[in-house]
């Protein structure tokens, strides 16, 4: 995307354009890193160029590096429903300059104990296990559930988002967990899940698009935790 700017030209009165650069997207900018979207915000707000903001924690440019010229927060556009920012060329040129050490920086954190080390690579086996990329909810509630002692900082750090979205998908498991247990106490016995609105799902058929998945044992769990694995880890979103 190029920005241009008009500048009054003395001379001759008139006002010319000057290019400012290209400007890029966060999410273009991972793309030139080959890292996905949650990768890229997580190494630029280890670098302190993003804060979290909002109830969801979604990642924004500091006003500070607005100030500083590193690029420009875009509120409201036209083309896209969510606000969105873009970096200016002396932004990117930063950042390529500490890249790599943030990079290193970032991985070295999850491997700061035996405990975030494990977390980190049974969770990355639980994504390759599947057919398709799980969602920042699933790789949450599956840290939860196979992972309790693990902080929400530490499972934001793992996953790559703010520890408010965290939150929320762990206040919305509980609430979902719970329903299960109501739904298994209940004494129509002949009720079927697939009939079941689920707390923080849009579909009134949650079991439509489940995905077998490899280590569930139900020999090992009780009904709730059943439904609820099958509604976390398969399908039900709360978006």
């Amino acid at each position: 995307m190029h920005y241009t700017t008009e500048v009054l030209n003395r001379a001759t009165g008139d006002l010319g354009e000057v290019s400012l650069g290209n400007w890029i997207t966060v999410t273009e900018l991972g793309e030139q890193y080959g890292v996905g979207n949650k990768k890229v915000r997580s190494v630029l707000y280890h670098m302190g160029l993003l804060q979290s903001e909002g109830q969801h924690g979604r990642y924004r440019l500091t006003p500070h590096a607005v100030q500083q010229g590193l690029g420009k927060r875009i509120d409201k556009s036209k083309g896209s429903k969510w606000p969105f920012d873009v970096l200016s060329p002396e932004g990117q040129r930063l950042i390529a300059e500490n890249w790599d050490a943030n990079l290193r920086d970032l991985e070295l954190e999850k491997a700061t104990t035996p405990l975030l080390q494990a977390a980190s690579n049974r969770l990355a086996r639980f994504k390759d296990g599947r057919s398709s990329e799980p969602t920042t909810q699933m790789e949450a509630c599956w840290l939860l559930d196979h992972f309790p002692t693990l902080t929400m900082e530490e499972i934001a750090l793992l996953i790559g988002v703010a520890r408010p979205l965290v939150s929320r998908y762990a206040n919305l498991r509980f609430k979902q967990l719970a329903f299960a247990k109501r739904l298994r106490d209940r004494t129509d016995v002949h009720t079927s899940p697939e009939d079941v609105q689920w707390p923080g799902s849009k579909r009134s058929e949650p079991f439509a698009h489940y995905e077998e998945r490899t280590d569930f044992d139900s020999r090992r769990v009780t009904r709730e935790e059943d439904l609820y694995s099958l509604s976390m880890y398969g399908f039900v979103s709360d978006a």
